[in-house]
């Protein structure tokens, strides 16, 4: 911006280049008088414009500051939002690995076959006492009694692969999954 009165003289000389220089001692004739009025009217007219061009500059930057801010704000917001919601799958994920950890844990320490087993999540984070297909057995007794359709749902509930192995291999994968001791089917 220039607010100086050098930059106002400037503008003049722009506009009137041709002119000389009057010398500011002399008294103007009445013939020149009405013509200098006009010329401190187009000068006053020329101020006046300069200024509002300026105060409008000034009001566009500021706008535009505000915009700018508010456009960070907002992309500041929905980062926030996603970060949050990143966050948040993140934890389930860690809840749903430690929770098949822990439960492994637990399943591992059965020494009788009638002690509680602790159902896994699936990599879903699904309990299979939450799918209404699948029958899981809520002690070792019931998971050695359970048919071979039975096995292969929850080896597929879990997304072991099962082959062409006997009943037994698939239960021996299925209970090593879960963390329960092989020793306790000895005498299955």
């Amino acid at each position: 911006m220039f607010h100086s009165s050098r930059s106002k003289d400037l503008s003049l000389f722009i506009l009137y280049p041709s002119r000389p220089r009057q010398n500011t001692s002399q008294q103007p004739s009445h013939a020149q008088q009405p013509q200098m009025n006009g010329l401190q009217q187009n000068r006053q007219t020329i101020n006046d414009v300069v200024r509002v061009i300026e105060r409008l500059t000034d009001q566009m930057r500021g706008e535009m500051r505000e915009t700018t801010n508010q456009l960070r704000s907002d992309m500041i917001e929905d980062m926030k939002d996603t970060l949050k919601e990143y966050h948040v799958e993140v934890m389930k994920e860690l809840m749903s690995m430690d929770m098949r950890s822990c439960n492994r844990i637990c399943n591992s320490r059965i020494t009788v076959k009638n002690q509680l087993i602790h159902p896994l999540p699936s990599h879903q984070n699904i309990l299979p006492n939450d799918d209404v297909e699948l029958y899981f057995p809520t002690a070792v007794n019931g998971l050695q009694d359970l048919s071979g359709s039975e096995i292969e749902a929850l080896l597929d509930f879990y997304g072991i692969e099962s082959g062409n192995e006997d009943l037994y291999e698939k239960l021996e994968r299925l209970a090593r999954y879960l963390g329960i001791n092989l020793l306790i089917f000895s005498d299955y």
